[in-house]
């Protein structure tokens, strides 16, 4: 049981996705509320009051830094938690780590931050303030309502991708003066060579894409292709055979191509494991 947790553990060091940059841009505004409300906790005075002394910024300023902290990791934990343990198919096992991962741990984390700001830029004792009364309790409270919505985001929104997205079953591509329309299905793989985006087909046929491989990656399915590295999408059914080596890094040899092997970071490796076992 105990190699178990540490495999479950490592596997979620190393497949760790980082929030999107809206997600970021979004928790920004967030943290900022959430530090107004934590700072006038307590405080009589009001709002018109409060923006006019000087402290309030100071405090603002700081506890938004850690509300942000708090916020990324809770998002960061949640999303790694959904690729790596989907709350459909392992209930149980995902809620235990998301109580320890997404509760826990942004509890003690959030008493550090607040306590080493009280010590070194207030010089207060934490115990001679009303933190332990007022803000620690009800920051449980907020860390948990977090966790709570993710997952309710998670149930209605991540795991059902297929009911909202759908994807083309033809693109076009350039094959000399020829623009042809190749079904996704003949599709190996996606690859950037130079200042070129290279389609490559299961019989070997090469054309020119006018797309980035960014926005090829969003046209087709994740479920059919996986993002290898910085230069290739391929194909489920071109994946061949791969080796790992002392590392942990992945060579994949292709059906189609076997003696041009592409290289899978460590990083990358056990996502790519998960969805080839798909």
């Amino acid at each position: 049981m105990v190699v178990r947790f540490l495999n479950t553990l490592l596997s979620l060091a190393f497949a760790m996705h980082s929030p999107s940059v809206k997600q970021v841009v979004v928790l920004l505004p967030a943290a900022v509320g959430l530090a107004h409300f934590f700072v006038s906790l307590g405080h009589p005075e009001t709002f018109t009051d409060l923006i006019t002394q000087p402290w309030y910024y100071v405090d603002l300023a700081f506890i938004s830094a850690i509300s942000f902290v708090i916020l990324f990791y809770c998002l960061l934990v949640h999303t790694n938690l959904d690729n790596k343990l989907p709350l459909r198919k392992v209930p149980a096992k995902r809620l235990l780590w998301q109580a320890g991962f997404g509760v826990f741990i942004p509890v003690f984390l959030s008493f550090l931050l607040t306590f080493a700001y009280m010590s070194f830029i207030l010089n207060q004792d934490i115990r001679t303030t009303s933190f332990f009364v007022y803000e620690f309790p009800i920051s449980i409270v907020v860390i948990l309502m977090i966790n709570l919505v993710l997952i309710v985001f998670s149930l209605w929104v991540v795991e059902n991708p297929v009911k909202s997205q759908s994807f083309p079953s033809t693109l076009l591509a350039s094959q000399g003066n020829r623009t042809v329309p190749l079904s996704i299905r003949t599709i190996a793989t996606f690859s950037k060579e130079g200042d070129h985006y290279l389609i490559t087909t299961f019989d070997l046929q090469q054309y020119i894409s006018p797309n980035h491989l960014e926005e090829l990656e969003a046209m087709v399915s994740s479920r059919d292709f996986f993002r290898a590295n910085r230069q290739m999408l391929v194909h489920r059914a071109a994946c061949g055979h791969f080796t790992t080596d002392r590392s942990g890094k992945l060579t994949l040899h292709l059906s189609i191509k076997p003696d041009e092997p592409i290289s899978i970071s460590q990083k990358r490796a056990a996502e790519f494991r998960s969805w080839l076992a798909q």
